[in-house]
């Protein structure tokens, strides 16, 4: 499987139940190329509506247990699922933009959003801008990098700092998150 097909079944399990976000396999397709981490990113953002469209359906039809489904996915609780819906109470779909970049779940919005009377069509409308802007931003900032600052590091060496800055990013995530 190449990393763009990848980043679209990411995107996707990750709008569900996966819990490690798509930026992942988009920051290795950006570490050749910037353009080849934007490609990944859009096929992210696929996945994402998809997976988005599915979780809306779930929590428009048993909100209670796709709301404590959720609660069972690590770095997630009860507090953040109540957060997300009052925001999507008082911003509707807007919210999801900067809950893009606060690192709460995409999937909450999704469960949440039907409960709240927003309709389907703009729920998946807005998580383009609403997913798109994070996994974007990862891909020009990693292409940046490693091809500017780190263009004489050997591809390898690139590869192996970046699956380190990916370790230390989530052991220190779990340590903060619930």
């Amino acid at each position: 499987m190449g990393l763009k097909t990848l980043a679209f079944v990411w995107g996707l399990a990750e709008s569900t139940l996966f819990f490690l976000v798509p930026d992942i396999p988009i920051s290795f397709a950006a570490l050749d190329e910037t353009r080849k981490g934007l490609l990944a990113s859009l096929l992210a953002v696929g996945g994402a509506v998809l997976g988005g469209a599915l979780m809306y359906t779930w929590g428009g039809t048993d909100q209670g247990t796709a709301a404590a489904t959720l609660e069972r996915v690590p770095a997630i609780d009860l507090a953040m699922i109540e957060q997300v819906e009052r925001d999507l109470q008082s911003r509707g779909v807007l919210a999801m933009v900067a809950g893009s970049f606060s690192g709460v779940p995409y999937k909450i919005y999704a469960v949440k959003a039907s409960g709240t009377g927003i309709p389907l069509w703009p729920f998946l409308l807005m998580t383009l801008p609403a997913r798109l802007l994070r996994f974007a931003l990862v891909s020009v900032v990693v292409g940046g990098i490693s091809t500017r600052w780190l263009k004489a590091w050997p591809r390898r060496r690139k590869l192996l700092a970046l699956a380190a800055f990916w370790i230390l990013f989530y052991t220190a995530f779990f340590l903060v998150m619930p």
